[in-house]
């Protein structure tokens, strides 16, 4: 993941000017959108998006994810993009949106596996809960919505289950195990 090295700075700047425009206003809740996007790994710190086309240097780029905490700097990036044919723009949480190589998707992928591993796509089963997880619960034979999902993505799936701090995902796998050792 490459990385502005004053990301964690320009974070901060835009939590500043919220605090300052909105003094009685409860910002934790984008302090942790914050800190989960800063505390993933395999960062790769760069000065400028333009070292990643360095002479000598072979990168290819699927993902390009754009972070802020400003409605309007989102919406108006998402319209930049969102006529483009060659790339896919989806979002995976309420303060970004990610441009993506159109055959990046999770659907692509889960479809990829299914063949490699000899099994049809009616017998997988997905997990998501935001835009960037369609592609997959499209496709997979059973979709579910994690209860902490946006609504469009609980509404297309299958079931929802429970939320992320409720361990949803291991509520799905367990259900599904049982059903397979005790079918109905």
């Amino acid at each position: 993941i490459f990385t502005p090295q004053n990301g964690r700075e320009l974070l901060d700047i835009e939590l500043d000017r919220l605090k300052s425009a909105n003094p009685e206003a409860d910002l934790s809740r984008l302090e942790l959108a914050a800190e989960q996007q800063l505390s993933q790994n395999g960062y790769a710190y760069i000065s400028s998006y333009t070292d990643l086309f360095l002479a000598g240097k072979d990168v290819n780029v699927y993902n390009i994810l754009a972070f802020s905490f400003h409605k309007e700097k989102l919406e108006t990036g998402w319209q930049q993009f969102e006529d483009a044919q060659d790339i896919t723009l989806v979002t995976s949480a309420e303060h970004n949106f990610e441009i993506e190589h159109l055959q990046a998707s999770k659907g692509l992928a889960l479809e990829k596996l299914s063949r490699k591993l000899g099994i049809s796509l009616q017998e997988t089963a997905a997990v998501g809960d935001s835009l960037n997880d369609f592609s997959m619960l499209k496709i997979a034979g059973k979709s579910f919505a994690m209860g902490n999902a946006r609504e469009d993505i609980k509404e297309m799936a299958d079931e929802v289950t429970l939320t992320n701090d409720e361990n949803g995902v291991a509520h799905i796998l367990h259900q599904l195990i049982e059903q397979q050792v005790n079918p109905v």
